[in-house]
């Protein structure tokens, strides 16, 4: 990891002595598998997140400081990063508890227990309820995990999958089985 050089602290004063404010950390999840990069220059912040499944601790307060800019912001947005705190998600907007009087919103998250659900066990029609809450690189994800499971597909997962992600998964699965030589 890279030297991370963090903003001063704050000092208060406790009865004559002085202590430091203690810092608050986050876990942070990657939900892709892949490389994922954020960093934010002004702190000097850069973290690496090398597989799915990666947990990190990150400084609340460079974290909401890095949020702000549009490519941390969409790492979360689009289900790259996950933020185990849910009082987190709901300050940075993430999410929302409906306290306000707005519609509940919460993040899918697309774990291997998840996929699995989907492409083995999940009927058709929650399938399609589910498909449009996704976010593209979430979308990538599923048809990759449908290609490596064809075989516990059915047609109405595969339309509805190809119709989500624009990927022929029909097509994709033939090629697969000449490419394997089923």
């Amino acid at each position: 990891m890279g030297r991370v050089n963090l903003p001063i602290q704050k000092i208060k004063r406790v009865k004559g002595d002085f202590v430091m404010n203690e810092k608050q950390f986050i876990n942070v999840k990657s939900l892709t598998n892949g490389i994922v990069v954020m960093t934010n220059p002004e702190y000097h912040f850069r973290q690496v997140w090398p597989r799915k499944g990666t947990v990190l601790r990150i400084d609340k307060e460079i974290l909401t400081a890095s949020f702000y800019r549009l490519g941390t912001q969409r790492l979360f947005s689009e289900g790259n990063l996950y933020i185990e705190d849910k009082q987190t998600r709901i300050d940075l907007g993430l999410e929302s508890d409906g306290s306000d009087g707005s519609e509940v919103k919460e993040l899918i998250i697309l774990d291997d227990k998840m996929l699995n659900r989907i492409v083995k066990l999940m009927p058709a029609i929650e399938v399609k309820t589910l498909v449009p809450k996704l976010s593209p690189t979430q979308l990538s994800e599923l048809s990759d995990y449908a290609l490596e499971h064809y075989t516990d597909l059915n047609m109405d997962k595969i339309d509805i999958i190809t119709k989500a992600t624009g990927i022929n998964l029909l097509q994709a699965i033939d090629m697969k089985k000449a490419f394997v030589g089923e």
